[in-house]
């Protein structure tokens, strides 16, 4: 019975969660943004500016970096838009060598076809090829202007009130024990998931600084976006590397005409990744990320699957702060066992 109760809990969240993202995504992502810049709120307010001048500024500033790359990274995007069609002949020509074995494959496949459903009149099929509507993408599109102004009203209420929410969970929870905990693992969250978003922002600037600059000395094309998708892309675990991987080889491909020339660029951004991820990321991150890369790869999968990208991007703190409870909590020591790496079992 326990097993089946919990069963259908799991299921009904699961679900729950599914058809609640536009309500929970921007809360999750102003709170992650929040504990990012707290820190910035509290150091004007240490220069005697009052906290909701200071989260207004901290919040104006962070749209006016965001607007500032964005139109940036639209203007170095704009020169793949316009020679789209060029580079998908050449891609297309370059490629021309696997065509043949590719077409006699399918030749031989519809004669197998033809032979088998000899005597068989079957009617033809149709393809139906469903197009979006405009009033579908503008649906779409309202959902996500809607969903970003929240975020950015939300973190700005977030920054301008402190610690006023933690204080009123105190005041509710009966017990002094309890009350201690409440604080242990809210303070924890803080800082961890603060420090994680920091160091990893930082990483992966660096990791974008250092892939523009790579590629522009074996002579890519718009190596500044090829370092910002990089940068960004990084926060995806493992999937958003195999991606960057996949268009610096397919850019590399279009770029060159030599064998020799065309694995350069790739191999470039694999030396770098592997170089930040196996040293660079566990020495700055430590135990923050000291998980069965299995676990941390499905808890990705999951809520990319839940949410989307936005799933994506939120994932991995979500995670660590699932890990910090469970390491407070005694009644939770199951779930920490399976969150926690052979490792630090053995500490």
């Amino acid at each position: 019975m326990r097993v089946a109760v919990v069963g259908l809990f799991s299921l009904a969240l699961v679900g729950a969660l599914y058809f609640s993202r536009p309500l929970l995504l921007p809360i999750l992502i102003a709170v992650l943004l929040a504990l990012l810049l707290t820190p910035l709120v509290a150091l004007l307010e240490r220069l005697r500016i009052p906290r909701g001048l200071a989260a207004v500024a901290v919040v104006s500033i962070l749209l006016l970096v965001i607007g500032t790359l964005g139109s940036y990274l639209y203007g170095q995007a704009q020169v793949w838009m316009n020679a789209g069609p060029v580079q998908l002949a050449e891609l297309r020509e370059k490629f021309s060598v696997l065509r043949a074995p590719v077409e006699a494959v399918q030749e031989a496949t519809e004669q197998v076809t033809e032979a088998t459903s000899a005597g068989s009149k079957l009617p033809p099929r149709e393809v139906v090829i469903e197009r979006r509507s405009l009033m579908g993408m503008l649906t779409d599109t309202q959902a996500y202007l809607v969903g970003t102004l929240a975020t950015v009203i939300l973190l700005f209420f977030l920054l301008a009130s402190g610690d006023l929410f933690l204080r009123k969970l105190i005041r509710v929870i009966p017990k002094f024990r309890n009350k201690i905990v409440a604080v242990e693992i809210t303070r924890t969250i803080q800082s961890q998931i603060g420090r994680y978003f920091a160091s990893i922002t930082m990483i992966n600037i660096g990791l974008g600084v250092l892939v523009a600059l790579s590629m522009r000395i074996v002579d890519m094309p718009t190596p500044a976006l090829i370092g910002a998708m990089a940068a960004l892309l990084n926060f995806i675990p493992y999937i958003g590397s195999a991606i960057m991987l996949v268009v610096v080889t397919l850019l590399s491909i279009l770029t060159f005409d030599v064998p020799s020339a065309m694995v350069i660029p790739p191999l470039v951004y694999l030396g770098l990744t592997v170089l930040e991820g196996q040293v660079v990321q566990p020495l700055a991150l430590g135990r923050q990320l000291n998980m069965p890369p299995v676990v941390l790869f499905t808890w990705v999968l999951l809520w990319g699957w839940l949410w989307g990208v936005g799933g994506v991007a939120v994932a991995v703190p979500l995670l660590v702060a699932l890990k910090i409870c469970a390491d407070h909590i005694p009644s939770w020591t199951s779930i920490a066992e399976f969150l926690s790496s052979d490792n630090e079992l053995e500490k």
